[in-house]
């Protein structure tokens, strides 16, 4: 069985889930984490995206919500799946409640509104994937943190 990569020259990536727990845990005690962004007491950083190179459709990123925060209601162009590591929240999309915990997959449609806001006294923290890439360009320094462009 043969592998194309998408982007030449380009290798796989292996990401370890206990490792990225813990580095975000770390980054949110330190009040920031070196390419991720600090918004209202919680952090997102985006590990795969086309704008370094590491992909070219998609990308992949953590998040962690301290325990009583919400994010801000938002909505993107791409779909987005994300799968909680740690903690429990209820994600409003199209302001329906939906409870998740560890283990749950969540798959939110392109530009549906939501908002996740963390339910008990442990971080949040999840996984997630934007396809196709460009709605992280909120959370990329090289990007100026622009807001995500819908396209016709």
């Amino acid at each position: 069985m043969s592998v194309t990569i998408p982007i030449p020259g380009a290798l796989p990536i292996i990401f370890d889930l206990e490792d990225m727990k813990k580095e975000m845990l770390e980054a949110l005690a330190r009040g920031g984490h070196p390419t991720g962004r600090f918004l209202n007491g919680r952090i997102v950083v985006v590990l795969v995206t086309p704008d370094n190179g590491t992909s070219k459709d998609v990308a992949i990123g953590l998040s962690a919500i301290p325990a009583g925060l919400s994010t801000e209601e938002h909505s993107h162009p791409a779909e987005e799946i994300a799968t909680v590591l740690s903690g429990k929240a209820t994600i409003f999309m199209d302001d329906v409640p939906y409870e998740v915990g560890p283990g749950s997959v969540i798959y939110t449609p392109s530009m549906a509104r939501h908002r996740t806001q963390v339910t008990n006294d442990e971080i949040y923290l999840s996984w997630w994937m934007y396809a196709p890439a460009g709605s992280e360009s909120r959370w990329l320094p090289s990007k100026g943190f622009e807001e995500p462009k819908i396209s016709n």
